[in-house]
């Protein structure tokens, strides 16, 4: 029986060895091989053999069920596995060589460890899903910025989970196009929201393919929000450099005819007075009045430089006083008067609550309505102007609000350059291409002032019916007007 079984065994072509009432009984030539001591001629019993203790423990635990111990032997492993064979008594050991398998489990775990390391010192956020948009894994960047405590954790969530739920649906759509077209989404931005912070995220998503199917995707993405603000500031600072080229473009344009034109006049006036008579004393009394108005002209334009240069480089603190606003407007349309009469436009105005008393800088409100009011007579045609003034007065305060519009007739301004009006050296249309003289520094003023006094202007047009200029200054009422604002505000319900 023992000889039949070592041939059968024999043939069995990994270690296999019969153990009898605790001895070993016969094994195969492959089990002897393995197993047996070099100083041991042959295997008489369990000392024999290299295993010794091993056996030892299986036969030991063996409690009628099959039993399994990993053993190193000879720079192998081995598992080794006994049986019990309930007719006979008899327990079969098998010996499985699995030095292979736990090598290639070893480089399994080697590569497995290095590719961890490597996506965790990226500076990228990685990240892989299955078919269905499932994580199953990610890098530490991609974890914390998940607020995970580990990768780990990631596995069996959606970005339905994550802080940037809000956007879920979309990076989902995302990942459905890439699983179901088996093509990379490559170098796109997408905004990420968390908690209210949104990051502009660089991504690639691409599929993994297993025996040509597509078993789901890759994600990279890195954070280019500082990137994106970068090239924006850049694209700004280039936009200005350029406009700024085109301020100064237009500004040598607007001197070279606003200067060079009465530097002509003044010029040629002398030479034709150089060759009059004595006797043409009225042509050479109306050729001094040209050279006197060409040379104010030149004074007003140096008088600009100054006022602006002033107005930028200095802090000319606020001086305060009484003004009866009726006045001021008075004042001004008075100095407008001659202009207004060569061009025969009307001119009207409107103060509410009549008698209003303020408390502002006269000098800085004096600059602001001239400007307005004499822009105003300069480019209206026919028709007329209207300056309509309000005080509106908290109750029971000295807060106020001076609210001061100027209404003409003229040509209107297009849409698109009333963002620019109050830009240095802007205007609608350049000296060299229009009739209307001037340096485009009126506005520009008038905005710095408006500034300076902590309140706002607005500008409406319309194209060939007329433009509004609106100031909104906050003031001071004198103490008498307190008592007197209710009054004022019965007349205007009446």
């Amino acid at each position: 029986m023992i000889m039949e079984s070592k041939h059968f065994i024999n043939l069995i072509p990994y270690p296999v060895a019969i153990i009898s009432q605790d001895k070993l009984v016969t094994f195969n030539t492959s089990f002897d091989v393995c197993f047996r001591k070099k100083d041991s001629h042959e295997i008489n019993s369990h000392s024999d053999l290299l295993i010794e203790s091993e056996i030892k423990h299986l036969i030991e635990n063996i409690n009628h069920l099959s039993l399994i111990k990993e053993v190193y032997c000879s720079n192998k492993v081995f598992d080794l596995e006994i049986k019990l064979h309930y007719n006979t008594g008899e327990m079969i050991l098998f010996a499985t060589d699995r030095t292979r398998y736990y090598q290639l489990k070893k480089r399994f775990s080697f590569l497995d460890a290095t590719l961890k390391t490597l996506v965790d010192i990226v500076p990228q956020f990685i990240f892989w899903k299955d078919i269905n948009s499932i994580f199953q894994g990610c890098n530490r960047k991609f974890a914390h910025a998940a607020k995970l405590k580990s990768p780990d954790d990631i596995i069996h969530k959606t970005d339905r989970d994550m802080p940037w739920a809000v956007n879920a649906e979309k990076f989902l759509r995302d990942d459905q196009n890439v699983l179901y077209s088996g093509e990379p989404m490559l170098r796109y931005d997408e905004k990420q929201n968390i908690e209210g912070n949104e990051r502009i995220m660089r991504v690639d998503k691409v599929p993994l393919i297993v025996n040509k199917e597509v078993q789901g995707l890759l994600g990279v993405y890195e954070d280019v929000t500082e990137v994106r603000t970068l090239k924006n500031d850049i694209q700004i600072a280039v936009r200005d450099k350029n406009q700024s080229s085109q301020f100064v473009d237009d500004f040598i344009l607007n001197m070279q005819h606003d200067i060079r034109t009465p530097l002509t006049g003044i010029i040629g006036l002398g030479e034709i007075i150089s060759n009059m008579e004595k006797e043409d004393i009225v042509e050479i009394k109306n050729a001094s009045k040209d050279i006197i108005s060409s040379g104010n002209r030149l004074l007003r334009y140096c008088e600009s430089m100054v006022d602006y240069h002033k107005m930028n480089k200095s802090n000319e603190a606020l001086v305060d006083k009484p003004i009866v606003v009726s006045e001021l407007i008075n004042n001004i349309i008075d100095m407008q008067r001659p202009a207004l009469n060569v061009k025969n436009l009307g001119i009207n105005s409107h103060v509410f609550p009549e008698n209003s008393t303020i408390i502002s800088d006269y000098s800085r409100l004096e600059r602001i309505l001239v400007n307005i009011v004499s822009n105003a007579v300069k480019f209206t045609l026919e028709g007329s102007i209207s300056v309509t003034a309000e005080v509106s007065a908290l109750p029971e305060s000295r807060n106020a609000l001076l609210s001061i519009s100027v209404i003409d007739t003229g040509p209107g301004i297009r849409e698109e350059n009333i963002n620019i009006l109050f830009e240095h050296f802007s205007k609608e249309v350049p000296s060299f291409r229009s009739v209307h003289h001037g340096m485009g520094l009126g506005l520009r003023m008038v905005k710095i002032l408006v500034e300076d006094l902590k309140g706002d202007i607005n500008v409406t047009s319309e194209m060939g019916k007329g433009s509004t200029f609106t100031i909104d200054i906050p003031v001071i009422l004198p103490l008498r007007s307190i008592f007197s604002s209710q009054s004022a505000e019965d007349m205007r319900q009446d």
